[in-house]
């Protein structure tokens, strides 16, 4: 593959790149669904999925795994030492890796990218950010399909749903150029998950996103009123199905928390309340 065809599908396909190796902050944490797709290389000692979309499991996630789109709220057991090489993908960004389709489901890399268990060997010993990073680059810009380019119509929606994730899928589909039932095949055969369900999560991310993260912290019904929910029920009715918490309480787990990331909160083992 020429390398510059390579560097320009690499940029068009991840977001962003980390190397990270620190004490961990909380042994469980609740992470709320989150618009993209993480492949995570571990270098830690395995973690375990507590929840998965509702259901209590005991998944336990060791090596290199992908993690798809979420729409429901994932219960994460952490090791003592978060020490990975995480590589944050566009949602449509994995189909160029892989054509094995993940959904939203938490999956073992190895069967979609051969040769990321060697990978991980190789950058295990790792010391520094450089050392670890550039060898992914490398290996990521390897695995890029040949045969992968970027759908102008689905990246145009994709476009259009994060800058106002409020409009109406049929007009979506319609300024693309494409019928609602051809976007949505789009959609979930490139990020795993429908465009009306990418626009839910897209819009509870950009909502979290708008909570100040200094005090004064608004009221959810402040905030509320920056979102495109159309009335107090419903949209406590969408939050809590998304995070498994009343807007109320999440706010307090906010409040509660020093530096919290919004869509990264500690909880109480696989208490989602």
């Amino acid at each position: 593959m020429p390398r510059a065809h390579a560097e320009r599908s690499l940029d068009a396909i991840a977001e962003r790149l980390w190397y990270l190796r620190a004490p961990s902050p909380q042994q469980f944490e609740r992470i709320l669904p989150l618009p993209f797709v993480h492949l995570i290389i571990n270098l830690s000692e395995p973690s375990r999925v507590r929840q998965l979309d509702g259901v209590t499991v005991a998944q336990r996630v060791e090596g290199a795994f992908v993690a798809g789109v979420q729409h429901t709220v994932l219960i994460n057991e952490n090791p003592a030492v978060l020490h990975h090489v995480g590589i944050r993908l566009r949602p449509s960004g994995l189909i160029a890796l892989t054509d094995h389709s993940v959904g939203h489901e938490v999956l073992n890399a190895e069967p979609l990218m051969p040769g990321i268990t060697a990978l991980r060997a190789s950058i295990l010993r790792a010391t520094a950010a450089v050392e670890a990073l550039d060898p992914v680059e490398t290996q990521l810009r390897e695995w890029i399909r040949p045969e992968w380019s970027r759908h102008p119509a689905l990246e145009r929606a994709l476009r259009m749903i994060d800058d106002d994730p409020n409009l109406r899928i049929a007009d979506v589909a319609r300024t693309v150029g494409i019928s609602g039932k051809a976007l949505i095949n789009l959609f979930t055969m490139h990020c795993g998950i429908t465009p009306k369900r990418y626009a839910e999560v897209a819009r509870l991310h950009r909502f979290v996103n708008s909570i100040p993260s200094r005090a004064p912290i608004p009221t959810w019904t402040e905030l509320i009123a920056e979102t495109g929910y159309y009335d107090q029920p419903h949209f406590i009715h969408t939050f809590t199905r998304f995070t498994g918490q009343t807007p109320q309480r999440y706010l307090e787990s906010v409040r509660n928390t020093v530096g919290a990331a919004p869509s990264f909160l500690p909880t109480r083992s696989i208490d989602t309340g």
